[in-house]
């Protein structure tokens, strides 16, 4: 027993309390640094990871919108030491009723119809879009022209870029397609702001396969980081040069999903710009999505008779 104590006193306890609390620091320390790398990555995304958010980013399952489209020849004017677009003649104004819905079956991700209301002239003028779940496949689209009592589907010349624009506007064909995470190569430019909204600024370039039937060269986009929309895209054709960009704002949440109410598209090569107002927005409302068909396209007083049921539900 003697022996024993003799021992203890021997020890230096004073030491033995360093070094407790050494290891109690250090293992502090490690933890604190694994949750903080934790953390980083978490707040890190990459930017494969983010464009995959915004192009799977929830709509809902159901949409109605009420637009109004503006599109103009532009001409550039100073006002206050600051250049300004400004419309060099009279803006040309359609309105058209759209409508979406969210299928996730038999290959198909989702449908959706835009039917014009407005002018007398484009009246009945309807389009329509199927995207698919499978990545590579490019979404179909088709045009009723109610003059000629005809669909008309969509496609580029030897499978290249579908040409034409939507409704007369900026806002081409291939600008409104479904795209997939996997069908360009990415890369983190910077973080900034839109607004005093933060940012991710990535540049986006297609791979081989899509390039073939794409216009633009890359693309640099400013995603927002509290709603994932696209608040700004800078679209530049395969030689370099800036040819569209477009802005999104009025972004708010309804019922739930984030919706950018107005969206300008400015053709830098062609002096001409559109403007796309969002009026009413319905989030959910319910229809069949037999709705989104040729044969509901065609037939437009069935057609605007059923968007009229939709609206009811507001």
């Amino acid at each position: 027993m003697i022996s024993i104590i003799s021992t203890i006193k021997k020890f230096n306890f004073h030491r033995l309390l360093f070094i407790c609390f050494s290891l109690f620091t250090f293992f502090n320390l490690f933890n604190s640094s694994l949750s903080k790398g934790e953390e980083l990555k978490a707040e890190s995304p990459t930017p494969k990871e983010i464009m995959k958010k915004v192009f799977n980013r929830n709509e809902g399952k159901s949409s109605y919108v009420s637009n109004i489209l503006l599109s103009c020849q532009f001409e550039v004017v100073k006002q206050k030491n600051k250049s300004k677009k400004k419309c060099s003649s009279p803006p040309r104004i359609k309105e058209f009723k759209s409508i979406a819905i969210e299928i996730k079956k038999d290959k198909i991700d989702a449908k959706s119809l835009s039917l014009i209301k407005k002018p007398a002239s484009e009246k009945g003028l309807g389009f329509m879009q199927v995207d698919y779940i499978e990545e590579g496949k490019s979404s179909d689209q088709w045009m009723f022209l109610p003059a000629l009592k005809k669909t008309k589907r969509v496609v580029g010349d030897e499978d290249g870029p579908k040409t034409g624009s939507f409704f007369g506007s900026e806002i081409s064909y291939e600008d409104i397609e479904k795209h997939h995470e996997n069908d360009f190569n990415y890369k983190l430019v910077k973080e900034d702001k839109v607004k005093n909204t933060p940012t991710w600024v990535i540049e986006m370039t297609p791979n081989a396969k899509k390039a073939k039937t794409r216009s633009y060269g890359k693309s640099i986009s400013w995603i927002s980081k509290n709603s994932y929309i696209v608040l700004k895209t800078e679209n530049y054709d395969k030689r370099g040069f800036l040819l569209k960009t477009f802005k999104q704002s009025k972004v708010e949440k309804i019922n739930g999903v984030w919706i950018a109410k107005r969206m300008i598209v400015i053709n830098h090569q062609k002096s001409r710009m559109s403007m796309l107002k969002l009026k009413s927005v319905l989030i959910n409302p319910k229809f069949s999505e037999d709705l989104i068909s040729l044969r509901a396209l065609k037939d437009e007083t069935f057609l605007e008779s059923e968007l009229q049921k939709i609206y009811g539900q507001r």
